[in-house]
């Protein structure tokens, strides 16, 4: 569920310098309607507790001082409004209303009023919660203190919620709130009213039944979640469609929906949030969605971590992605402990390159780490090079067929398809035009020879790659089935 902010606060600050006369009987006056005694800590600070706007008007409504939040508010960034009639902010249709209610205020024994209004601002028209407090000068004659806060954001977050939004209120009256013109603004937008919280007086609890009646008026469904025991026969059964609390409550009215105790997954709280909307609307919700069934994660695999022994002769920079697996020939025999003798050999000073594996009849070893750069097959970089411990023939098969032979393509098949999934290179033989074009896949060392010219050998020679590329795609399904 999606929780608003709190539609009606005091818990906001602005800097509008305090009016010259009168402070003292301001502070008192203007407390009596925000309900915080003038030596409290609010007391001290409640020309500063105002929302949005704070205005200074004189008997007929002459604007004599405002603040940079009200410039904003109506829409522009400089100038000032002094000496202007606050009538003209008003929609023509509301100011006979407004003309009226200033002056029962001023004949009145009320200290101030508290109202929802319509404000014409370059943006359009805008909702307002408005606080007004009168304060008698010397000379006999009223100025007219007015706070205002903009709660057209309770419009607009109501109208962007999707696919249900809850308008978490609090629980301190709210009288602008208890307007059903405010509410049916937001009713048939999939919005939800809520209380959640405990109330600390019974003036505090009818402020808010009234406030969720006035939301039920205007169709938006109510929704209550409370910390104490409620009776059978409380007013609240009569304004809300959906309830959450303590155990040992009453029982619940058949037509109000009982959410259950702590915590729910995601789909279920979904649902509960359109069994509230469809309550409180008239109309069947629609049904739970099912959960999304959660894809599997794709199967990662190690790279190979043979015995390292390191080569002397390593180019700077990083070698992922790795984008082609170049098959080599030592030009020395196959059998066990060849590899060893090549991996030492890779790390004197004299040796002309290096690989990042050598593998023999017996054993493998690793001379460098799959994202250092090698010098085995110019260009170097995005390729990893296997060194075969093999005597190659531009010609003849025939050492593939000895038992040596045979040992070193297994390895070297295993090793690869081990490399192959490790970093997603699709086990296919590259030819010379691919290897060229940058594509991903397994070659010789003669087919990077043939593409890039920036050497000449042409290892591995007489070599059985469709034989090779079976026996890597056999070795790399035995390891997706764990084998």
């Amino acid at each position: 569920m999606t929780y608003s902010q709190k539609i009606i606060s005091d818990d906001f600050i602005d800097v509008s310098p305090e009016p010259v006369r009168g402070l003292k009987r301001w502070k008192t006056e203007i407390a009596k309607v925000f309900g915080r005694g003038p030596d409290s800590r609010w007391g001290t600070q409640l020309m500063r507790i105002a929302s949005d706007m704070i205005l200074v008007c004189d008997e007929s409504l002459e604007i004599r001082h405002h603040n940079r939040a009200f410039l904003k508010g109506v829409g522009f960034t400089q100038g000032t409004f002094t000496s202007k009639n606050l009538i003209q902010f008003f929609p023509s249709e509301d100011q006979d209303d407004v003309v009226e209610a200033f002056v029962r205020l001023k004949r009145g024994h009320a200290a101030g009023m508290r109202f929802n209004a319509t404000f014409l601002t370059m943006k359009g028209r805008r909702h307002f919660d408005t606080r007004v407090v009168r304060n008698r000068n010397i000379d006999g004659t009223f100025f007219y203190y007015l706070v205002a806060r903009d709660i057209t954001e309770l419009l607009d977050a109501a109208e962007k919620a999707d696919p249900g939004f809850v308008l978490c209120l609090e629980a301190k009256p709210s009288p602008g709130l208890e307007d059903p013109k405010v509410w049916r603004q937001v009713a048939g937008r999939n919005a939800i009213a809520m209380v959640i919280q405990r109330f600390r007086t019974a003036t505090w609890e009818k402020a808010a039944i009234r406030r969720m009646a006035a939301a039920k008026a205007a169709g938006v469904p109510t929704m209550l979640l409370w910390r104490h025991h409620i009776p059978a026969d409380s007013p609240w059964w009569g304004v809300i469609d959906a309830v959450k609390g303590a155990p040992h409550s009453q029982v619940v009215p058949a037509h109000v929906i009982r959410i259950p105790l702590g915590g729910m997954r995601p789909e279920k709280a979904r649902a509960i949030l359109h069994s509230v909307l469809a309550k409180g609307a008239g109309v069947p919700g629609p049904r739970p969605p099912k959960p999304d069934p959660r894809p599997p994660r794709p199967k990662t695999f190690a790279p190979p971590s043979p015995p390292y022994t390191p080569a002397a002769h390593t180019s700077a920079g990083d070698n992922k992605p790795i984008r082609r697996i170049v098959i080599h020939s030592t030009v020395s025999p196959s059998g066990a402990g060849l590899a060893r003798k090549i991996a030492a050999y890779f790390q004197t000073q004299h040796a002309g390159g290096s690989a990042h594996y050598v593998v023999d009849a017996a054993e493998t070893f690793q001379c460098v780490y799959d994202n250092t750069i090698a010098w085995h097959a110019p260009p170097n970089q995005h390729s990893i090079g296997i060194e075969m411990c093999d005597m190659p023939s531009r010609v003849s098969f025939l050492r593939w067929r000895t038992v040596p032979g045979r040992a070193v393509l297994e390895r070297t098949a295993r090793l690869t398809a081990e490399l192959c999934l490790a970093y997603g290179v699709p086990i296919r033989k590259l030819t010379v035009a691919q290897v060229k074009a940058g594509r991903m896949g397994i070659c010789g060392h003669t087919d990077v020879s043939r593409a890039f010219h920036q050497s000449s050998h042409w290892d591995p020679g007489a070599f059985p790659w469709r034989r090779f590329i079976s026996m890597v795609q056999a070795e790399a399904t035995k390891m997706k089935e764990g084998k």
